[in-house]
């Protein structure tokens, strides 16, 4: 692959080279494509804004354009996860994760001892599990677990998985200090940037992919 349009400046980048008028840094473009992803998905979805072509400072100065099905791997509440925003990505004070509610199987009841967490129904709904109690939720509601409540997810019995989007604020720290993959020797790590599968491959009824 031949790169054009290289530019190296001591105040950009941290002087890394990168790709004049991005802020795409040449070793980010060559990782990219090492991960699979072709040049025209890379140049025409704007890169310079995309968290996985920032440092966590970069965002935390400037933002970042992020996508709902593409983050950190997670599976720590039995379900497959992936982890949008937290600090490791640059956020201070709040996280957003996107979740799968399998047609069978449900996520783990837990707490969180400092968060909030509110969970949307993005797509096929869902049980939820409240303070004891389980609620239907159906989708584009949402269903809201205050500091301490035990909350957790299962099928609504439709046969049709379920796509959740879960908000916490403030950033639901007792997570990502459990993993290895996101918080070791008192750092957050570099984690690649993954993307869902949507609707799963074994998806029943009606799911619509991503955007």
């Amino acid at each position: 692959m031949t790169i054009k349009w290289v530019a190296v400046d001591p105040l950009v980048m941290n002087g890394e080279p990168f790709c004049y008028g991005s802020r795409l840094t040449v070793r980010q473009l060559l990782e990219l494509r090492r991960n699979g992803f072709g040049l025209t998905e890379i140049l025409k979805d704007h890169p310079e804004l995309r968290p996985w072509n920032l440092t966590r400072q970069e965002i935390r100065q400037g933002g970042a354009l992020f996508n709902i099905f593409r983050g950190a791997t997670f599976g720590g509440i039995g379900v497959p996860m992936r982890i949008l925003v937290y600090p490791g990505f640059g956020a201070r004070m709040t996280n957003l994760h996107v979740g799968i509610i399998p047609a069978e199987g449900a996520a783990d009841i837990h707490t969180h001892p400092l968060s909030d967490d509110c969970i949307f129904a993005l797509e096929g709904g869902t049980e939820a599990h409240l303070g004891g109690d389980w609620v239907h939720v159906e989708a584009y509601e949402a269903a809201m677990a205050p500091v301490g409540v035990a909350h957790g997810g299962r099928p609504n019995g439709s046969g049709i998985v379920g796509l959740v989007l879960g908000f916490g604020a403030p950033a639901e720290l007792d997570v990502y200090l459990k993993s290895d993959d996101m918080f070791k020797d008192g750092h957050y790590t570099d984690v690649a940037f993954q993307r869902l599968e949507w609707p799963p491959s074994d998806a029943v009824g009606d799911a619509h992919p991503p955007v």
